[in-house]
């Protein structure tokens, strides 16, 4: 079962259902209650939650009878599955879907969760409908090399941004200090490419501009503080820091 399934369950069965005037505060007890005021409450109370409880009970026995969480969801039936007359359970035809592609269909949606990429609605349907078996119509290997490019499109793209990500440069700073109408914070981070280049191309004219006043630092620096970064070279910095200049400059 997955949250989404209990979810869309939970949103479907529960709009438009209120709990009943007895439950809302305030409300006085029956005249039937011959105990105390309080322990009316508490038990007013106890009830309130096992009220709000009532979805995941329904949800579960509606399992246990046979349903599948996606079918509860949207509150219809796999094709084959009919609910039986005598005791309310769900019965349903033998498998209908070729095995090589229940276990690619299978396969696609572990991987899916795995690697918590999210396919279509609809495919999501489908594949589970072929997973279980029950799919009986044409189409079901085309959907799944979809959902198989899919998933490998939405793979490659994370580990192209893992990779860019860490080649990013990190920084050193000692101490805050502003340059180019940003403030840039004390602490070890990864700074985007650009702002790096702009931040050296920065130093440099103040050094320039130091070496021909014959300063031994730029002004508003001291010697030692000079410069106030230092690169240390590509790859991540400690997670704790590592954030984005931009994230944290202020813009004057």
């Amino acid at each position: 079962m997955s949250n989404r399934h209990f979810e869309e369950y939970s949103r479907r069965t529960m709009s438009g259902r209120k709990a009943p005037d007895w439950m809302k505060e305030g409300a006085p007890p029956p005249a039937s209650w011959l105990g105390e005021p309080a322990e009316w409450v508490a038990l007013k109370e106890q009830a309130t939650a096992a009220w709000s409880l009532r979805p995941i009970l329904d949800f579960a026995e509606a399992i246990v009878r046979g349903w599948r969480p996606h079918e509860l969801a949207s509150g219809e039936l796999d094709r084959g599955a009919q609910i039986r007359l005598l005791d309310g359970s769900v019965c349903r035809s033998p498998a209908m879907t070729d095995p090589v592609l229940r276990g690619r269909a299978l396969a696609v949606l572990q991987q899916a969760r795995r690697a918590q990429v999210k396919l279509d609605p609809i495919t999501m349907v489908d594949l589970e409908a072929m997973a279980a078996g029950s799919w009986g119509a044409r189409g079901g290997e085309a959907k799944v090399e979809a959902a198989e490019r899919q998933l490998s499109e939405a793979e490659t793209a994370h580990r192209v941004a893992a990779a860019e990500q860490h080649a990013r440069p990190v920084i050193s700073v000692p101490r805050d200090f502003r340059a180019l109408g940003r403030s840039f914070p004390a602490g070890t981070y990864q700074i985007d490419p650009a702002a790096l280049q702009e931040l050296q191309g920065w130093q440099s004219k103040l050094e320039a501009q130091a070496a021909s006043h014959g300063w031994e630092s730029p002004a508003g620096f001291e010697r030692r503080d000079w410069p106030p970064y230092r690169v240390l070279g590509g790859g991540s910095a400690n997670p704790a820091q590592s954030v984005t200049v931009s994230d944290k400059a202020v813009f004057a």
